[in-house]
């Protein structure tokens, strides 16, 4: 195999480039230790750092756990969840008026997990609990995360009523096998459907999104295809988002196959070839990984959280960022309420942080994937030469420097490297 837009001899390249970036890896780091009580006053007086502001809501139940998925903590248990809303409420009233929770957000995210597992009455009494907690923009970007199992037009119409105005849905693929496969239920028939009448509610009020995966097990270019196909012309998805396959660690996926099934280089074709087809089609491309059609999906919670804007945690296993703080709350949901039954915010770790604006100011070019040296006051010639020579990136008349695709797929790792590179003065150019 050798695809136009990369030649042979970049193999050495695509071998340095292709290992994954761990979070956290792109930021610099502070120690020290911090006391419980210590984070109780932290989180207390700690006001947020910039004007964009998030809050982002933990759901910690999912009904089954996919094969390739390492956030999953707790089975859904319907007599559970109730509870649970009433804990997250308890835990919201006990910041009303803290300096956190103070200034404007433009957005908002229901993360997990499985936020749709919870009822109608329960997501309808969240969503509105955060509308009285915070002040919201006018064009917030409300966000509710989930399965399409289960998501019944009860639900849907709770979160419209309520003022959510974004649904994503980790779809993965449409192939029915493929989805049994890694632990999804619906058939791509019912798949398609829901995702139909789920817009068809939505109307223009709501942009819905899905996430789609290739590199899983006996997928084949074709398969894949096919999937992207699917979406562009047999639902009326706002958005759709194009990932690879992370074998991380303690997933049932990395224990049963050890290594992703296709090679650097074959990841790199199917994430060209997806790329193209939606291209050509009319998307319009949001950042390395998304795409929108039609204006309604603007992508904000993915891009703010690539570069620094605070986030405001809340729930079991949630976490976020505050001023000069991360802040993780407790990961056992038992911990989690007891810490709240005895009025505390249920923190489980609290480190500081160092604000790193060129890492920000990198981040946000290179995941529209493009990188434009005259917004940084650093000689780059060496680094442009050097990096167009490995064909990671074309620079254009104007001297932007436009990812190609294998700078695209290796973006994580080529930010953190430009940024050590921009931090040092432009010396030892890589």
């Amino acid at each position: 195999m050798n695809p136009a837009f990369l030649p042979p001899e970049k193999s050495e390249v695509i071998s340095r480039l292709s290992k994954p970036v761990l979070h956290g890896a792109m930021g610099p780091r502070s120690g020290g230790t911090i006391t419980p009580e210590e984070a109780q006053k932290l989180w207390m007086i700690t006001e947020p750092s910039s004007d964009r502001r998030m809050l982002y809501l933990h759901i910690p139940f999912c009904v089954s756990r996919c094969l390739f998925c390492s956030f999953y903590q707790n089975r859904t248990k319907v007599n559970e969840l109730n509870g649970y809303t009433d804990y997250l409420l308890r835990e919201m009233a006990m910041m009303a008026g803290r300096p956190a929770v103070g200034g404007t957000f433009n957005t908002v995210y229901f993360g997990g997990g499985t936020p749709t597992d919870l009822s109608a009455a329960d997501l309808g009494r969240l969503i509105k609990a955060v509308r009285n907690l915070v002040h919201l923009s006018d064009d917030v970007e409300f966000t509710v995360e989930g399965r399409l199992l289960g998501f019944d037009d009860e639900k849907v119409q709770a979160c419209l009523d309520a003022g959510a105005n974004r649904f994503s849905f980790g779809v993965q693929t449409f192939n029915t096998a493929r989805r049994q496969l890694m632990g999804r239920r619906l058939p791509r028939e019912k798949v398609i459907e829901r995702l139909c009448r789920i817009k068809e509610l939505g109307g223009d009020q709501a942009c819905t999104v899905i996430d789609l995966i290739y590199g899983l097990p006996g997928q084949s270019l074709e398969e894949w295809l096919e999937d992207i196909r699917t979406v562009h012309e047999d639902t009326p998805l706002d958005g759709v988002d194009l990932y690879r396959l992370k074998m991380l660690p303690d997933t049932p996926l990395t224990k049963k196959m050890g290594k992703v099934p296709w090679s650097d280089l074959e990841q790199i074709e199917r994430q060209a070839e997806g790329g193209k087809y939606l291209r050509d089609a009319g998307w319009d491309r949001l950042s390395v990984t998304h795409w929108g059609r039609g204006g309604l999906e603007r992508n904000r919670y993915n891009h703010q959280t690539k570069i620094g804007v605070d986030t405001v945690p809340f729930g079991c296993g949630a976490g976020g960022g505050i001023g000069g703080y991360s802040f993780m709350q407790m990961m056992e949901l038992a911990s989690y309420q007891n810490q709240l039954e005895q009025g505390h915010k249920p923190i489980g770790m609290v480190r500081p942080r160092m604000p790193n604006p060129l890492k920000d100011r990198v981040a946000d070019q290179m995941e529209r994937c493009f990188f434009k040296p005259v917004d940084f006051d650093v000689p780059c010639d060496s680094l442009i030469q050097n990096w167009t020579e490995a064909g990671v990136w074309e620079p254009d008349e104007e001297g932007i420097c436009w990812l190609t695709e294998l700078g695209q797929f290796s973006q994580p790792r080529l930010a953190m490297m430009l940024t050590g590179y921009l931090a040092k003065g432009g010396d030892g150019a890589e």
